[in-house]
């Protein structure tokens, strides 16, 4: 009797199981995390501990207290990796602020300069500057 009322506990709390165990991102401030496949595979043991092993009550104040519980052992579990990315998020847009004030809004010159004049600017190049009967020059 005890078994088949545990099974019948089972079937009815399964929609509740199932809300509770879909739990795919975590929210802080303006920051989603996502929620590893590793952790995802511990809830069925969480709610079965509470819920059917535990013998709570299955009612709205109890499934509001396992969310709880439940976000409190993800962040228990991933807080560094959490703050080492909120960490990067922080620095990133500090730089992009620093960018947008000292206005380094443009990518880097990547291109390689030569000693040659470009054509038609009317300015020598370093070889014409040596390349002068100007004794003063060979001097240097």
């Amino acid at each position: 009797m005890m078994a088949k009322a545990l099974e019948d506990k089972s079937n009815a709390i399964k929609p509740i199981q199932q809300v509770f165990e879909k739990f795919e991102t975590f929210k802080v401030g303006d920051t989603d995390f996502v929620v590893p496949d590793e952790f995802k595979s511990k809830l069925p043991e969480i709610f079965k501990g509470m819920f059917i092993d535990g013998g709570l009550e299955v009612n709205e104040e109890n499934i509001a207290t396992a969310e709880l519980i439940k976000k409190a052992l993800f962040v228990e579990e991933y807080l560094p990796k959490m703050l080492e990315l909120h960490e990067k998020q922080v620095r990133t847009k500090v730089k992009e602020e620093t960018d947008k004030l000292l206005h380094n809004d443009q990518p880097p010159n990547t291109t390689i300069a030569t000693d040659q004049a470009p054509q038609g600017t009317g300015n020598p190049s370093l070889e014409d500057f040596f390349r002068t009967k100007d004794e003063t020059v060979r001097k240097l």
